[in-house]
């Protein structure tokens, strides 16, 4: 039968860092006011442990309050002990961050990842209505900002960009382009908005313009996720550029990401095949880019028979000038000549 909730005072050196902590910046600024702020009025919220074995305890929330008392040099902190399973601590963890302001979105999209994984398993679905989502594809949206290039990953950290941005960036799939226009996006403060309409021009420029259609021997698909590349021959999806770390990681880990980076990739074909028969109609869907007209078959048959008349008086004319010519002249002014329709 598993004990309530007790308030105890622990010895710091007894207390372990979570294993589902996936923040890795915390605002130094903060964390100096926080130690200012534990020194003169000591601490006022404990901090949520769970036992790990005899006088040994798990840290579950409350890292920045351990990390002030360890600065402090305090030898015993107020803590909640409270049993609980790998997946409700996990959770905890998450939930803890969440409600942070000063969270980042690549924070979020690590603590939902790590829900997705044993031991807590939850589908998208599940983490939307947990955190107040509209639905499991705006977590996964989160969630797959993990596959972007490191160097937009860091952008997005410090909330210079956000998942809009990176949502139109992602069509353009040279990395080290996206890289350039992301850096730019975030120097010169872009908008969403207008992050999709220069995004949409970087694709006008490159050929993709409406009107135009691409050539049959365009380059095979091939983006990187997570260090693996992916490339379309034919049929079939050709991956590379990763090897398992066995001294990093789980055979089940390394399997799950190789898993991931071919749905991205078959995701991101399949997005792109669909882009395009849409940028090759009669409108862009609001790119800014000038929509191509289709001519109806009333026009196309009034251009077909003026330029039959306009060729017709130019064989007329070279008749006339050819007719010093033995044989030129009756030669051109047979096309002058009506037919008999008998």
């Amino acid at each position: 039968m598993s004990q309530p909730p007790i308030l105890q005072l622990i010895p710091l050196t007894s207390i372990h860092p979570s294993p589902y902590q996936y923040r890795t910046q915390f605002d130094d600024a903060k964390q100096k006011e926080l130690i200012e702020s534990l020194r003169a009025t000591g601490l006022s919220t404990p901090i949520l442990v769970r036992p790990r074995s005899t006088n040994e305890y798990e840290l579950v929330s409350g890292e920045r309050r351990w990390r002030a008392a360890k600065e402090l040099g305090w030898e015993t902190i107020q803590a909640i002990c409270e049993e609980m399973a790998d997946a409700e601590a996990a959770a905890r963890a998450v939930t803890e961050n969440e409600v942070r302001a000063d969270t980042n979105v690549m924070e979020k999209a690590a603590g939902y990842k790590r829900l997705t994984q044993p031991p807590c398993s939850l589908n998208y679905e599940e983490i939307a209505r947990r955190y107040g989502w509209s639905s499991g594809s705006s977590v996964k949206r989160i969630v797959d900002l993990l596959d972007q290039p490191e160097a937009i990953q860091e952008i997005l950290s410090r909330d210079r960009i956000g998942e809009k941005h990176v949502r139109y960036l992602s069509r353009i799939k040279d990395l080290n382009a996206r890289v350039k226009w992301a850096k730019r996006a975030a120097e010169e403060e872009w908008s969403a908005k207008e992050t999709e309409a220069r995004v949409a021009k970087v694709l006008a420029k490159a050929g993709r313009c409406p009107g135009k259609s691409r050539a049959k021997d365009a380059p095979a698909p091939e983006y990187d996720y997570n260090g693996f590349h992916c490339k379309l021959v034919g049929d079939e999806v050709v991956l590379s550029g990763r090897n398992f770390k066995r001294t990093r990681e789980t055979l089940r880990e390394f399997l799950a990401q190789y898993q991931v980076a071919v749905e991205c990739f078959l995701r991101d074909v399949d997005a792109a095949s669909a882009e395009q028969p849409a940028m090759d109609g009669k409108q862009d869907g609001g790119t800014g880019v000038a929509a191509t007209e289709v001519a109806s078959p009333a026009d196309l048959l009034k251009d077909v028979e003026a330029a039959g008349q306009k060729l017709k008086d130019i064989f007329s004319e070279i008749a006339n000038k050819g007719s010093e010519a033995p044989g030129l002249g009756d030669l051109f002014s047979s096309f002058n000549k009506p037919r008999s329709t008998g």
